[in-house]
């Protein structure tokens, strides 16, 4: 029989506040959440799949604790999890505050075929007015609606499916968080509506679990930032014990940073240390323009651009990349090749 699977792994849709000392806490399980996945939703959702719905818990955490290695056994669960030939579509449930980054992870490693939804909460589980069960209800659907076969990896969230790449989390506490990317399809009184397709992911080589350790700060690089606080981080790093695997400056505008950080990257390069340049700026390309420090001078010292990735997509991609275990060179090359 047909089924979408679903794997949990805690976030405010799982939290509750009945502990207000220590605030909103992830601990409602899998089965839990499917609780409010009933008979009546195939009446009240007119495309709501002829499927059977499994479960899996794979972690109960708040998601502004995951790890890289956390990442890659969520990875590993839906590869897991699409091996069953019944298995029509997955649905993560996470927490907000990193959605983002694990979609993106999946998007750079995932090769399948079957749709990998991934979808949270504003509001925890024990708010009146929770946004979670609706939520869960429309990636349960667009995971196992045959209109979604071929959208690899996306973001659902309050009626809006967005692709992995560029969707960016823009509020705090809006329903509606999520802005950016392609918008793939919408949910709309239980229907749903293809609108686009996104790339392709660049399936990249399922990181070992030494990803777990990879060192790559993102180091704000704007006005009023040290330059001399980042080089004492490429110097000294080694004497600390750390073993530093790149850095990712967070520059201004198309890809600018204050005054000494050529001379940080420079140095970083000597110390075969990767560095990328991204933009604390929401949207748009880093793109090299200005000299006297600029983009131009920061390339020319060794920096790679980050494109249109923000500064933690461009962290995941490089953590990918340095595991992959890529020459200095063909590394380059595959970031710019990943990064647009």
């Amino acid at each position: 029989m047909p089924r979408v699977h679903v794997i949990a792994t805690g976030g405010t849709i799982a939290s509750r506040t009945e502990h207000h000392s220590i605030g909103s806490v992830a601990s409602d399980s899998v089965e839990e959440l499917l609780g409010v996945i009933t008979s009546g939703d195939r009446e009240a959702h007119e495309d709501w799949p002829e499927h059977q719905v499994s479960g899996e818990q794979l972690f109960s955490v708040n998601s502004f604790r995951l790890t890289f290695a956390d990442l890659r056994q969520i990875a590993l669960a839906v590869e897991q999890a699409v091996a069953d030939p019944e298995v029509v579509g997955v649905v993560i449930t996470h927490g907000t505050d990193t959605i983002e980054d694990t979609a993106f992870f999946l998007h750079c490693v995932y090769t399948g075929t079957v749709p990998v939804v991934i979808t949270g909460a504003q509001k925890p589980a024990d708010d009146p007015a929770g946004d979670g069960p609706g939520n869960l209800r429309e990636a349960i659907l667009a995971a196992g609606h045959p209109h979604m076969a071929d959208t690899g990896v996306t973001i659902s969230f309050a009626g809006r499916i967005h692709s992995a790449r560029a969707t960016r989390k823009h509020h705090t506490l809006a329903p509606e968080p999520f802005t950016g990317g392609t918008e793939i399809a919408t949910v709309t009184h239980g229907k749903l509506v293809r609108q686009a397709t996104a790339a392709a992911g660049p399936g990249l080589p399922m990181p070992p679990a030494e990803i777990g350790s990879v060192q790559i700060p993102i180091l704000e690089a704007g006005l009023g930032s040290s330059a001399q606080l980042a080089r004492h981080l490429v110097e000294d790093s080694a004497s600390c014990g750390i073993t530093l695997d790149g850095l990712v400056l967070m520059g201004t505008g198309a890809g600018n940073a204050a005054d000494g950080f050529v001379t940080v990257v420079d140095l970083a390069c000597q110390h075969h240390i990767p560095v990328v340049l991204a933009t604390r700026t929401t949207f748009g390309p880093v793109v090299a323009i200005y000299g006297n420090g600029g983009g131009v001078d920061l390339v020319a010292a060794g920096a790679m651009l980050a494109g249109s990735l923000s500064p933690y997509q461009a962290r995941i991609l490089l953590a990918l990349l340095v595991c992959a275990g890529f020459a200095a060179d063909q590394l380059a090359n595959r970031f710019a090749e990943v990064a647009g």
